[in-house]
């Protein structure tokens, strides 16, 4: 690795006093041997041979074993990784006596990828699991309790009902019946209402009473659209952190594509069978309902590794919420972030 030795008349920089290292990250654990670190050292260099470390082409290695003279460094566990460090900060000159300059050069290494908590308000995209609207259920009887109806309906297991979230599933039905209108010379009419389903079992379902005076037979009814709409909801997220370096002359897009291994990924969009972008999924979206469900089942409590799991048929279990976003971090270090949710 090259290095740059002092000649003791300061004509390239040479170490003023011992390197400050400090943690990137104070309070977050990392994996032994991977705790992202700074460094600043301060140099002094006669003012007529000063150059800026990207004019002089130096290396963007620490200079020199300056270090090792110093008390102060032998409490940092594994000093060898000092020379990982890049040159990520140079400070402005102050003059010193005798021709000197003095000047303070920060770096850094390239720290792991990281994993930041935090709560975010998703859209939660809605959902219609089926279109039974032309399914008819048989009321085969009623009872009477209270304000309410319960109807036996044989069948009635085939309503699929709320999770234990009370999200999904058919909540109201409409209830069409035969009634007389002396308006219309007492012919009778079909009519339709909408109840909200109260309780359930396999063979009955409770709602409220039809109040109608000229209420003939109870017939036929048959569930709405089961679906959930839209919402904005403040769920747990995990933004995930990488972090690359970016050579001279390159770009942070180049860095990417050359690494192999970061991707910049999209957020979730789901489209339709047009392929307009649409807020709900359902049997006409190109993400079905059935593979959004399994994420929706296996999405566990947020963990490191969220953003790497997938279903049995490949879905990635953490949806992206928001598109991965490159910023500069320090000097030729960049890092790019994205934000996963749980599909719910």
């Amino acid at each position: 690795m090259a290095r740059i030795k002092t000649d003791g008349k300061f004509t390239a920089p040479k170490p003023h006093g011992p390197p400050r290292i400090r943690l990137a990250f104070p309070g977050e654990k990392f994996p032994p041997g991977q705790e992202p670190f700074l460094v600043e050292q301060q140099y002094m260099q006669f003012a007529a041979d000063y150059l800026r470390s990207k004019e002089s082409g130096e290396s963007e290695s620490l200079l020199g074993t300056e270090w090792e003279k110093f008390e102060e460094n032998k409490a940092f566990d594994d000093v060898s990784r000092l020379n990982e460090a890049k040159l990520v900060e140079e400070s402005n000159i102050q003059s010193l006596a005798a021709g000197l300059v003095q000047f303070t050069r920060t770096y850094a290494t390239v720290p792991p990828t990281r994993h930041v908590y935090e709560s975010y308000p998703w859209r939660v995209p809605g959902l219609i699991e089926s279109q039974i609207v032309a399914r008819f259920f048989t009321i085969e009887s009623k009872t009477e309790s209270g304000s309410d109806w319960i109807l036996s309906v044989p069948d009635a297991s085939a309503i699929s009902a709320p999770d234990s979230n009370g999200e999904g599933g058919v909540t109201s039905i409409r209830i069409q019946y035969l009634a007389t209108s002396e308006a219309n010379n007492n012919a009778w009419q079909v009519r339709h209402q909408l109840r909200k389903i109260k309780s359930r079992t396999d063979s009955s379902i409770t709602v409220e009473k039809i109040r109608d005076a000229q209420f003939s037979e109870l017939q036929l009814l048959t569930p709405l659209v089961d679906r959930r709409d839209p919402r904005t909801e403040t769920v747990s997220s995990v933004v995930e952190v990488e972090y690359f370096l970016v050579g001279t002359g390159e770009t942070p897009f180049q860095a990417i594509q050359a690494d192999g291994e970061l991707e910049i990924k999209d957020k979730l969009e789901i489209r339709d069978s047009t392929g307009k972008v649409t807020d709900t999924i359902s049997t006409d979206t190109e993400r079905s309902v059935t593979d959004w469900n399994k994420m929706r089942a296996g999405a566990t409590p947020l963990t490191e590794n969220l953003a790497s799991r997938t279903t049995d048929t490949g879905e990635p279990v953490g949806v992206i919420a928001e598109a991965s976003v490159i910023r500069r971090w320090k000097g030729p270090i960049y890092e790019m972030s994205t934000r996963y949710v749980k599909a719910q």
